[in-house]
């Protein structure tokens, strides 16, 4: 990593390996970079450092599913930008898997990142168990990571994603926050019928439930009554948002089929590299923009690492206690480190509504989701709500048990 004092100086890197990248026009790039930093021909420079500790390297081996990539500023004083993939484990904690020092947010950085450093850190193999990528709207950090999943077969059987704090919450807010009615002229709190309108109500698990939403809504917004409540700018906006929201169906799908609010808690980003952020810049190892790079890097990894460290032995304790504790009739036949996962369903059996219809047919449903009575004098802010309602059937052949399911969709 240059130096910030070195201009015109030899990097602090004796013998930097080169980096090579895809794109057409490195030397361009070189010499541009070059002439920014005002460095001489001669002078060798450390365009991307990727960092991975071996406890990083062991957590993304273990939980390679899904990656949430998001950049992060100020944290260091030769303003380079971190780039931070991070993983999620089973327990809802995450960690850093990967800290890259970038010099700009062009394509080509971002594509060395994904296809080269991230293959010789974790291997192919570990690479090619990664199923989703979830990133923020910045072209050109998810375009390259098209491009990997089309020409790459290691990341062919891979999905990208935006998060919906950037896919789904900005361009609301942008959109149709801004003409929803108020509770008053000089007011800045919305109205009953603009809180309504400014959350999602229902929730889509098929590609054909969203694709009925959108006409649904559509015929919702065309109604004199939803004109007169909201106005014609509001309901203008909408539709715009809805166009929007069509065109980025492939990235978006995985949010718009799942319940999310866009008051309150629903605005927030789904990356838990925001998290990392605020950790990183808070804390009794924080890092900010007047350390070196140097620094900055050695506190974050430590950092990390003792963090792993801690949910280890959480982890250790957690489990022994859950077995301890457990009111599971197959507690003794049944190996210790999936137990708990039996506690879970066995404790969680009385939220579940269940009839039974013949001595080996049931039918399952959960309606835990109460229906909103803030509005009732505006019905036409209801969206419809799909619930499902499972058929449990035993099924007996040559002395075994089989469990058939039928799903039956109501509309509600």
């Amino acid at each position: 990593l240059m130096s910030y004092f070195s201009k015109g100086k030899a990097s602090l890197a004796p013998n930097p390996e080169p980096f090579p990248s895809h794109a057409p026009n490195l030397a361009e790039e070189m010499n541009a970079i070059r002439e920014d930093l005002h460095l001489a021909p001669s002078t060798r420079v450390l365009l991307l450092l990727s960092l991975a500790t071996d406890d990083m390297i062991r957590q993304v081996v273990m939980h390679p599913q899904v990656w949430f990539m998001d950049c992060t500023h100020r944290v260091n004083r030769q303003k380079k930008d971190w780039f931070i993939m991070a993983v999620r484990t089973p327990a809802g904690k995450t960690f850093p898997g990967n800290l890259t020092v970038i010099p700009s947010g062009r394509r080509w950085v971002f594509s060395s990142i994904y296809q080269l450093a991230f293959v010789y850190l974790y291997g192919e193999l570990t690479c090619s168990r990664y199923r989703l990528a979830l990133c923020d709207a910045d072209y050109c950090e998810y375009g390259p990571f098209e491009d990997a999943i089309t020409i790459n077969d290691i990341f062919r059987r891979s999905a990208l994603m935006i998060c919906s704090f950037r896919g789904i919450w900005m361009p609301f807010k942008e959109e149709v926050f801004k003409h929803l009615p108020l509770k008053g002229d000089g007011s800045k709190q919305l109205s009953t019928v603009g809180s309504e309108w400014g959350r999602q109500a229902s929730e889509y698990l098929t590609k054909e439930e969203y694709d009925r939403s959108n006409e649904v809504l559509s015929e919702v917004l065309r109604m004199d009554e939803t004109v007169s409540a909201v106005g014609e700018h509001c309901v203008a906006a909408m539709l715009i948002l809805q166009d929007k929201l069509k065109r980025k169906e492939r990235y978006l799908a995985h949010h718009m089929r799942l319940p999310i609010y866009m008051n309150f808690g629903g605005k927030t980003t789904t990356s838990p590299c925001e998290s990392m952020n605020r950790r990183a810049k808070h804390g009794d190892k924080s890092v900010n923009s007047t350390m070196n790079g140097s620094t900055s890097l050695s506190l974050m990894t430590q950092q990390t690492d003792e963090r792993l460290l801690i949910s280890r032995k959480s982890g250790f304790r957690e489990l022994q206690k859950s077995n301890l504790a457990s009111r599971s009739p197959t507690e003794e036949q049944i190996q210790v480190k999936i137990q708990y996962m039996i506690d879970s369903n066995f404790d969680r059996r009385e939220k579940m509504k269940v009839a039974q219809l013949a001595p080996e047919v049931w039918i399952c449903w959960n309606f835990a989701k109460e229906s909103s009575k803030k509005c009732n004098c505006a019905p036409w802010t209801h969206l419809p709500r799909f619930h499902r309602v499972f058929k449990l059937v035993v099924k007996r052949q040559l002395g075994k048990l089989f469990l058939w399911c039928e799903c039956r969709h109501h509309d509600g």
